[in-house]
């Protein structure tokens, strides 16, 4: 499955604009601890293994598939040990956090992030608010191929902007991004002028 998403910054009143008539789902507490080389030679990529509430999963960016996409993010999610493994080409002799360790990867950063969940118009809502001070809501829709990205973007832009929610120009940073932005600075400048080269 490949997520489409779109992030948000709340402004006054937008929250209860973009929740009524939503159905809440639930409330929750994410604990993810992401793994990378020293260098962040993952993220450069766009590859974000985590572990989350105790287990593995591994976005992989997929390229947006057309210019007006620069908006939207759109990530694969591997979710199963086997799925992680092939992805890396790693053992499955030893448990996936040996293996990754053995492999070079290490523990980099933890968040914990408390999450409320919706669902409205068939799109999913996460209100996120982070342990060191982020917020940001995210809109998303999940879609079976990159065929199906493009119209998930555009039917995401459009139930935004019905919303009143403002379809900023630039790309509002996850929760990720802005972290790294904030306490590493200058590896967070290294991971976008990779993606920039593409």
């Amino acid at each position: 499955m490949i997520e489409v998403e779109k992030k948000f910054i709340l402004k006054e009143g937008d929250r209860e604009k973009l929740l009524e008539g939503a159905e809440f789902l639930k409330k929750q507490t994410v604990d993810d601890t992401y793994y990378d080389t020293e260098d962040y030679s993952l993220a450069k990529k766009d590859w974000w293994p985590r572990e989350r509430n105790g287990n593995f999963e591994l976005k992989i960016g997929v390229a947006a598939l057309s210019k007006n996409m620069n908006l939207v993010t759109q990530h694969r999610e591997l979710e199963t040990d086997k799925e992680i493994r092939e992805a890396f080409n790693i053992s499955s002799e030893k448990p996936i956090k040996e293996a990754l360790k053995e492999a070079g990867y290490r523990p980099t950063f933890s968040l914990i992030t408390t999450r409320e969940r919706y669902k409205k118009e068939g799109f999913t809502i996460d209100l996120d608010s982070v342990d060191y001070g982020y917020e940001l809501a995210e809109i998303e829709l999940m879609v079976e191929d990159e065929n199906q990205v493009e119209e998930a973007g555009d039917r995401i832009r459009a139930f935004a902007e019905k919303q009143g929610l403002s379809f900023e120009s630039y790309n509002i940073r996850g929760k990720v991004m802005e972290y790294i932005k904030r306490y590493d600075p200058v590896h967070y400048q290294a991971i976008i002028d990779a993606w920039e080269r593409g």
